[in-house]
């Protein structure tokens, strides 16, 4: 199927972007881009979006060919709103046969145009900014951890943000400050911390008072 009653564009995918990161993420972001009855097969995912000029439901599907992605909106809730508006002005206008089937014409593809126009920008769109720059972010974010860093996550005698050697009983990086929560162990006191204090002390041999002898 396709126009009048479908709409079909090639998706322009970026390096490392493929058919199961598009349905990962579109499943993740569903309901921030308002995507409702969703369902895949093997080479197909579809859904149902409301980002229409007149606020109106419309089927999409995203087709892995051999010749790439595609994209593909139906356009038949459109045909049931043209044709309701054509039904609606002919029995409130005033004009002739020929002027109405004129008038009809002029305004059944302007209408349908516009609209075509509108949702293929905001598929655009869709991809572009909802579903290829967030995972674009994702991807960065990922390497931008070394080697290093991804040590430090992994080994609990360090640091993960800075790599300082902590112990179990440390509750922040000595180095960096980062707290740890899940810490509740209290470290055994260290005698060796304490400085050595040194008590002088002199024997005095009491004398006997003279005055009680005489």
């Amino acid at each position: 199927m396709s126009l009048p009653y479908s709409y079909k564009q090639k998706i322009e995918t970026p390096e490392n972007h493929n058919f199961k990161t598009i349905v990962k993420k579109i499943n993740l972001i569903s309901s921030k881009i308002g995507a409702r009855n969703m369902e895949q097969t093997n080479n197909e995912f579809s859904f149902t979006l409301k980002r229409s000029l007149f606020a109106f439901n419309f089927n999409v599907s995203i087709k892995k060919t051999d010749n790439g992605l595609f994209y593909e909106f139906q356009l038949m809730e459109l045909i049931k709103i043209i044709l309701i508006i054509v039904v609606f002005i002919a029995f409130i206008s005033k004009f002739s046969l020929n002027g109405f089937l004129w008038f009809s014409a002029l305004f059944i593809l302007v209408f349908y145009v516009v609209n075509v126009i509108y949702i293929n920008q905001k598929m655009k769109q869709l991809f572009d900014e909802d579903i290829f720059e967030t995972i674009e972010k994702q991807t960065n974010k990922a390497e931008m951890f070394s080697l290093e860093q991804k040590k430090w996550l992994t080994d609990p005698n360090k640091c993960s943000a800075c790599g300082e050697y902590i112990n179990e009983y440390d509750k922040s990086c000595p180095e960096c400050g980062l707290k740890f929560k899940g810490r509740h162990k209290i470290a055994p006191i260290n005698i060796t911390k304490f400085e050595d204090y040194h008590i002088k002390y002199n024997i005095v041999k009491k004398q006997k008072n003279k005055n009680l002898e005489t």
